[in-house]
């Protein structure tokens, strides 16, 4: 949202809260201006923002989420609760974008609800995804002709992950464009800027969705061997051997969690992102669902660190020293070519 904004649009997030969602969390969606070229163009957004889905649980934190939606997310007036009321009232935009975490799972109910490939938009308006990811490394075989029906109708397509394009190909669908999260859209200095309070002490930092035993012992022996306190960010429950538990955190203090901590450790793919935005040193564990590892299987692929991600207790040997330098090239060239695909595809250009 923030990236398109700084683009010249005017960016509105359309509110969309189903059924099925409407106690795990909340979806937002969006819509901009063109006032480089002085055209009205405006552009809806549906997206499930990440600092919503690492927390989508945590009831604790509901009123975190709602002030920090209050403050700086600019919402449709309307909320909507199916495909049904969108197709009856779609919020007025020249552009809808379709972005970006999981919204194509076909594993969970987002990603078989028409809602995230844009169907309600009208025919006549342009539909792109940005970002858009599957989660798994394959669609079950009864998903795919949905899957196909619904983004063959999209006018530009992109997902987050590389693997995404080969599911695109595997149901006949060949023009996908693998980009990057859009959280690496705004860099470093924004992000610096955008978190919460310096968190005080040096600690470790674990973000743990499954109550990972193979994690947890990491992190301690990480710790005892480091002098390093254990801090944890759980959106589900306390960590209990967590000298410091942030279970109640909002999206800026967990932003600041992960900028000061002197190692982080979890399961997450977001802590996994904004790790390697803020340069730290770090450890990727693997979720016991495995379909799900393939996101973050993929951007460390990308920038060559695929040593840091453990599925086993023997990998956690000995990482190869994180070379940033290396690493901040190579977002560079993806952070340009994703940039170069949204504003293209928002314009029609792509």
């Amino acid at each position: 949202m923030k990236y398109l904004q700084n683009q010249g649009h005017e960016v509105e997030i359309i509110d969309y809260k189903p059924l099925y969602l409407s106690t795990r969390m909340e979806l937002f969606a969006v819509t901009p201006k063109w006032r480089s070229r002085r055209l009205a163009v405006r552009v809806a957004y549906l997206v499930a923002k990440f600092f919503v889905r690492i927390w989508v649980n945590a009831r604790s934190c509901k009123k975190e989420f709602d002030d920090f939606k209050n403050t700086f997310m600019c919402v449709t007036r309307d909320r909507y609760r199916n495909n049904s009321e969108l197709k009856k009232n779609p919020p007025p935009a020249d552009v809808y974008v379709a972005g970006s975490d999981q919204i194509w799972n076909t594993n969970s109910e987002n990603g078989r609800d028409p809602a995230f490939y844009l169907d309600f938009a009208p025919p006549e308006i342009r539909r792109v995804s940005y970002a858009a990811s599957f989660s798994v490394s394959e669609i079950m075989p009864e998903y795919k002709d949905f899957v196909r029906g619904m983004i063959q109708r999209l006018d530009s397509v992109s997902v987050r992950e590389r693997r995404g394009v080969e599911i695109l190909k595997s149901i006949g669908l060949s023009e996908g464009v693998h980009v990057l999260d859009p959280v690496f859209l705004l860099g470093r200095s924004f992000w610096d800027g955008f978190s919460g309070k310096k968190i005080s002490g040096k600690y470790i930092l674990v973000y743990d969705f499954d109550g990972n035993d193979g994690l947890r012992e990491f992190a301690k022996e990480q710790a005892k061997e480091r002098g390093l306190k254990i801090y944890s960010v759980n959106n589900y429950k306390r960590t209990s051997y967590a000298d410091v538990d942030y279970y109640r955190a909002g999206p800026q203090e967990f932003l600041s969690l992960v900028k000061n901590a002197e190692v982080v450790v979890g399961n997450s793919f977001h802590a996994l992102a904004f790790s390697l935005i803020f340069e730290k040193d770090f450890y990727v564990f693997c979720r016991s669902r495995h379909q799900v590892n393939s996101r973050m299987e993929d951007l460390l692929d990308l920038v060559g660190l695929s040593d840091r991600m453990i599925c086993h207790a023997e990998q956690a040997s000995s990482p190869s020293v994180i070379d940033y330098e290396v690493v901040g090239k190579v977002l560079a060239a993806h952070i340009e070519q994703s940039k170069r695909y949204l504003n293209g595809a928002i314009c029609g250009d792509f």
